[in-house]
């Protein structure tokens, strides 16, 4: 058996490149020859924005408390610090929405204080973010920090949220829309036509946020103002088209 397969396999080989021949010599003259040429493109940018009234506002209150005694420094941070997450949380933040920033325990050992015969202090902080999502609060928030005892007040500050975001289907067909606009426009200037989308990059896409205002170390007395402004949200594509 497989004597024979050895015996016929030239035969085969033969016979392949026979009819392999007579195709090629059977091929009109006149048909011409196969070349790939390379296909013209043109290569555009397009910007989709969306601007959008802030929908979420963040604040940073801290603590800060120095004694020669590290537990009474600790202590008295530490009330201050649960009687600010009391009032935020009576004035309708969620548990969510309140999280711990920083917290630091430090001994201040200046050797021009120690030498001037004074005990070394420590130094105490704690700070806490808080989350507002409904801005039109914000300076009802703001004015309760600053009269909360804390040492330090930072924000607000506004940003859009991403839930509520246009979606981003309907930004990069804008952008891809505009790019498209901007492309038929070119190819009419150099007299081409413009033909189907090759390829699609949007990592060149961001958001840019404006903070209308932003207050710190607020001490507390009389009312506040914020006003939460607008952010754009912005998103950038590069787009290559096929040139018919």
């Amino acid at each position: 058996m497989s004597r024979w397969l050895i015996l016929t396999m030239p035969l085969s080989l033969i016979m392949a490149i026979a009819v392999f021949f007579a195709i090629i010599l059977r091929i009109p003259p006149e048909w011409g020859s196969l070349a790939l040429k390379p296909s013209k493109t043109l290569t555009v940018y397009g910007t989709s924005k969306e601007q959008r009234t802030n929908e979420i506002a963040s604040f940073s209150a801290g603590v800060n408390e120095y004694n020669v005694n590290k537990d009474i420094a600790i202590n008295t941070v530490n009330e201050t610090i649960n009687t600010i997450i009391s009032a935020v949380k009576e004035f309708g933040i969620p548990d969510e929405d309140i999280k711990t920033q920083n917290i630091s325990v430090n001994r201040m050992d200046d050797p021009y204080w120690i030498q001037q015969g004074n005990e070394a202090q420590w130094s105490v902080n704690n700070s806490v973010e808080i989350t507002l999502r409904d801005v039109s609060r914000a300076d009802e928030l703001a004015d309760l920090l600053s009269r909360s005892g804390a040492s330090s007040v930072y924000g607000p500050n506004f940003r859009l949220d991403d839930d509520q975001a246009k979606s981003e289907v309907d930004l990069l067909n804008s952008a891809i829309s505009d790019a498209r606009e901007k492309a038929t426009k070119i190819a009419a200037q150099n007299g081409t036509v413009l033909g189907d989308i090759l390829t699609i990059d949007e990592t060149l896409s961001n958001s840019n946020s404006f903070e209308p205002w932003r207050s710190s170390g607020m001490g507390g007395g009389g009312d506040v103002m914020a006003l939460p402004g607008t952010s754009t949200v912005t998103k950038t594509v590069l787009v290559v088209f096929e040139l018919e």
